[in-house]
């Protein structure tokens, strides 16, 4: 239950009871996420098809990624630190062997797209426009 510990005495969520699974929630001014855990036996995951790279947890703002961080600094194992993704930042950590990503909301795309143009191209940070071309390639259109 080392997933359960985590998620209950450093990101405090409240535990909740059902019949068949555990869900952890936060208050509503917390984290905007429930956390059902499944235990099932069986081999360990690999890379592939059906295979979760991560869990991604939306922290709404830089003091709250900032307070993540302090907690996951308070246990063992490794981080990224804090990474700016342009539209948001993020902080990776893996506990028991499954990678939570913990990501700003903000600024979003409209740190430098108007609402009402959003949807008319693809969203690219500043520091890959000069890759736009060969992104655009390798897409399909939806």
């Amino acid at each position: 239950q080392p997933t359960l510990h985590f998620l209950k005495n450093d990101l405090r969520y409240s535990l909740r009871e059902n019949v068949d699974d555990t869900v952890l929630t936060l208050d509503s001014d917390g984290l905007y996420t429930d956390f059902v855990l499944v235990e099932e036996q069986g081999s360990r995951a690999r890379p592939g098809q059906g295979y979760v790279h991560h869990i991604a947890v939306n922290t709404p703002n830089d003091s709250d990624l900032y307070a993540v961080l302090d907690t996951i600094n308070h246990n063992p194992g490794n981080h990224s630190g804090i990474i700016d993704r342009y539209f948001f930042k993020s902080l990776y950590y893996r506990h028991n062997s499954i990678m939570f990503e913990f990501a700003t909301a903000a600024p979003g795309f409209t740190v430098d797209t108007a609402i009402k143009d959003l949807g008319k191209k693809l969203n690219l940070p500043d520091f890959m426009e000069n890759q736009r071309t060969e992104i655009e390639e390798k897409l399909h259109d939806l």
